[in-house]
């Protein structure tokens, strides 16, 4: 499932809007072992066939959120990480209520994050274009980290900045 926003208006400043996101629980993991239910308290690993939720990679972090299970929202999943394991989106978090594999659940991540976290995203391409521009091919990234409150760049070159 790719992440699907759009822009409200075509205005330079319009806010993203972020398409809605309903999935199926295809596996859950508690303790180390795949099980068929999970209850209130635990911490647990989701995953869903599709979700909106953006999986840490490449240095940028990964959303946060909830998901509230269809037709019974008491119960709900906090979502406090996201990983990539083997190909799937895996969501860690709490649950409120049960959930089972099988349920469908809609998808709430949290836009305010996700915003912050593209700008700085955005500004990372930005900055390495700039220091190709300014410093030439000799400057090479070495990587970043890209979280909302912030961005650090990590790169080489080979003489001196003046």
């Amino acid at each position: 499932f790719k992440y699907r926003y759009k822009a409200e208006s075509i205005d330079p400043l319009a806010q993203y809007v972020f398409e809605p996101c309903t999935g199926k629980i295809v596996a859950l993991r508690f303790n180390n072992a795949f099980v068929e239910e999970v209850q209130a308290g635990q911490e647990c690993g989701v995953i869903l066939d599709r979700t909106n939720f953006y999986a840490e990679s490449g240095g940028q972090i990964y959303d946060q959120g909830f998901l509230v299970k269809v037709n019974d929202e008491s119960s709900e999943f906090n979502v406090s990480l996201v990983y990539n394991r083997g190909g799937y989106v895996l969501h860690i978090g709490v649950v409120e209520g049960t959930l089972r594999v099988g349920d469908e659940v809609h998808c709430h991540m949290d836009v305010m994050r996700r915003q912050l976290t593209m700008k700085n995203h955005s500004a990372t391409h930005a900055l390495n274009h700039s220091l190709l521009k300014v410093l030439g091919q000799d400057t090479d990234q070495r990587g970043s980290l890209v979280v909302p409150e912030k961005l650090r760049f990590d790169f080489t070159n080979k003489s001196a900045m003046t």
